[in-house]
């Protein structure tokens, strides 16, 4: 089993890249080992089901949630596994809304052909799950005020989405907020989503982490930067490493993205593209091409 890390609002924490889309619901279960008799529905706050239930109502409409199977249950009977990947909630004071953001897929066995052909270096799966996200704005009771949905802007990869951050997009994007408190806040803000691109190549397999800026006004994808690398070759050699960047410190019109493997005077790679404040997107095949020319593997 291969293991890699992800990076969520500054810290890096080790996931393991079998499990690079695992679904799970965010919710504070009851231990493994402890006998549940109330409903996983009554384990959240009521407020917090409502919400969960009206954006899946949104996403798939006519279907219910069984909470307790975590099953989608269809008008005509049909039941398909299904949990929250992701689910974050920002309260939003100016309108007492709460500002939701999810992601979640249905399709377990899909996910685990993907990642097993990939890591046998068996090329590209034709079919593969892409990070799909949902947002929406509710008021009490779960009344939506707005919903939009969106998929990352690396379509043609498996990806996995595993974090949002609502504090420090605009600092990511290299800008200032556009606001002095949570209470003038926009309602649909700026907001950090953590992917994780799993990448096909000739003898290699890789990931790549991301922070990436999502403006979910517009959405637009402001930025998305590399913040974590992990590959093995098919001869068996491999490379992992964090990655900063400089937000253009090093002057022009050019970030400097430097990997780090925790001795700051140690910088086994380094890779320089055309970047501005509030409008950087790396591309994904350039990181690729640099990281297999560079002398990380061993």
């Amino acid at each position: 089993m291969k293991s890699g890390r992800l990076a969520c609002s500054g810290r890096i924490r080790t996931i393991t890249v079998t499990m690079l889309i695992t679904l799970f619901l965010m919710v504070d279960l009851a231990p493994a080992q402890m006998q549940m008799t109330a409903s996983r529905r009554d384990m959240v706050s009521k407020e917090r089901a409502q919400r969960m239930e009206a954006m899946i109502d949104k996403a798939y409409p006519g279907v219910s949630l069984d909470w307790d199977r975590e099953q989608l249950v269809y008008p005509n009977g049909n039941r398909v596994s299904f949990t929250f990947q992701l689910y974050k909630e920002l309260p939003q004071p100016n309108d007492n809304a709460v500002l939701v953001i999810a992601s979640h897929t249905m399709n377990e066995k899909m996910k685990n052909d993907a990642v097993q052909q990939i890591q046998n270096f068996r090329g590209q799966p034709t079919e593969f799950p892409v990070c799909r996200l949902s947002l929406m704005r509710s008021a009490p009771y779960g009344r939506v005020l707005g919903y939009k949905e969106i998929t990352i802007d690396v379509p043609d990869v498996p990806s996995s989405c595993s974090n949002v951050n609502f504090d420090y997009a605009y600092g990511s994007a290299g800008v200032l907020p556009p606001f002095s408190s949570a209470a003038s806040a926009p309602n649909w803000p700026w907001v950090i989503i953590n992917y994780t691109t799993l990448h096909a190549l000739p003898d290699a397999w890789a990931t790549i982490t991301w922070a990436a800026v999502l403006d979910t006004d517009t959405l637009r994808w402001v930025t998305r930067l590399p913040v974590w690398f992990e590959g093995r070759r098919r001869d068996g050699k491999a490379t992992v490493f964090a990655i900063h960047n400089d937000h253009g410190k090093s002057g022009g019109n050019e970030w400097v993205f430097s990997g780090y493997d925790g001795r700051e005077e140690n910088v086994p790679w380094q890779y320089r593209t055309a970047c501005s404040a509030g409008d950087c997107r790396v591309d994904p095949r350039l990181v690729l091409d640099s990281v297999l020319s560079s002398g990380r593997w061993k």
